[in-house]
């Protein structure tokens, strides 16, 4: 008796035991559960497929910067990619400047978003090769890559194209024009005639006919957004334009079989077309493809100046420690910091609504 009660009470206790677990395992299903779907909310406007987008891009010029030591791309940088990057940043900068109190606190946005990795790029340049190289990177950021030879960091150009880009943005809202919406699209025909012109003639200076190839994609995008609730009735569209376009991509040169620089200006539209308005359920991933871009070709300057062994290890391993480095102690920082400027901007906003509401002159 003493040993049937007393493997009893055992069972009583591994049953216990047992849906104690079953209990914990549910909660931390739920728990899972909570946190995937806390992710996933797309009540804050986030559209994940376009952060997947610029990721993609931001790996696919690092990886064609370095197609002759570690063999991962075809060939060269393709154009193109900075054509998508310009049409995402038409949509987005003009939504950010829409919300945006002014050009000063649009001005405070850019900055708190671009310039702190751009330091760092800067300081990675600095410790590798000096001063004078700092220079050089800051030339091609100051001239848009067309003055003097390639320098470290040269995707620095395109930074600065963006800035130019923002700059343009902010002036034309301030005098309506975004409003009246006919001068966009007299912009965006006039940078397309520029783009055929420039196609048509030997441009002794690549970098002029890059800039210039790519700017159309801006306005697009800006387009895409003023016009966004009349897409989005056809946006099942896109999908077809982005496959058309992609049909006329080599895979053995990373370019378009016809060379119509339109193209990339076509793939940029059908992208942001597509993945502003398609929002499938997917969690919120820290924003690597900015640091990715602006750190890969500075890395590319500290192992050939330090004689380090180009392999896929050395150059791919301390590159994904630097970027989320990077995002963790620099960008994500600094977007707090842009947040809480919001923040303010929005408690600001209120309290004048509240004051005009208990002015009785304003009755």
């Amino acid at each position: 008796m003493q040993i049937g009660s007393a493997q009893s009470e055992d069972s009583k206790v591994d049953a216990s035991s047992s849906l104690e677990a079953v209990n914990d395992g549910l909660g931390g299903e739920k728990a899972l559960r909570g946190w995937w779907r806390a992710k996933c909310d797309p009540s804050d406007g986030r559209m994940p497929l376009i952060d997947l987008t610029r990721l993609a891009l931001a790996m696919s010029v690092m990886l064609s910067h370095t197609v002759w030591q570690i063999k991962m791309w075809p060939v060269p940088a393709p154009v193109w990619a900075v054509a998508s990057f310009l049409a995402i940043s038409g949509y987005f900068v003009l939504q950010s400047y829409e919300r945006s109190e002014g050009w000063r606190h649009f001005a405070i946005k850019r900055v708190l978003r671009v310039m702190p990795a751009f330091v760092v790029a800067l300081m990675i340049v600095f410790f590798s090769q000096g001063w004078h190289s700092v220079w050089l990177a800051l030339r091609t950021y100051l001239t848009l890559g067309t003055a003097g030879p390639p320098s470290s960091n040269g995707v620095l150009w395109s930074l600065a194209l963006e800035e130019v880009a923002y700059a343009v943005l902010a002036v034309l809202f301030t005098l309506g024009a975004y409003k009246a919406k006919w001068p966009i699209w007299i912009a965006f025909f006039v940078s397309c005639c520029v783009v055929y012109w420039a196609h048509s003639r030997t441009l002794h200076t690549p970098a002029i006919y890059a800039n210039i190839n790519v700017i159309p994609s801006f306005f697009a995008g800006n387009l895409i957004y003023v016009y966004r609730e009349q897409m989005a009735k056809y946006w099942k569209v896109a999908p077809a334009l982005t496959f058309l376009t992609l049909l006329h991509w080599d895979m053995h040169t990373a370019e378009f079989k016809m060379k119509n620089p339109i193209l990339g200006l076509c793939l940029g539209v059908g992208l942001v077309w597509w993945f502003t308005n398609w929002r499938p359920k997917l969690p919120k991933l820290p924003d690597f493809s900015y640091s990715i871009y602006i750190y890969h070709l500075a890395w590319v300057d500290v192992i050939t100046h330090r004689g380090l062994p180009f392999t896929r290890e050395v150059f791919l391993v301390p590159l994904a420690v630097a970027c989320i480095a990077s995002w963790y102690l620099v960008e994500s920082p600094a977007l707090g910091l842009k947040k809480r400027l919001g923040m303010r901007s929005a408690r600001r906003a209120a309290a004048s609504v509240d004051i005009r509401i208990a002015t009785p002159s304003e009755a």
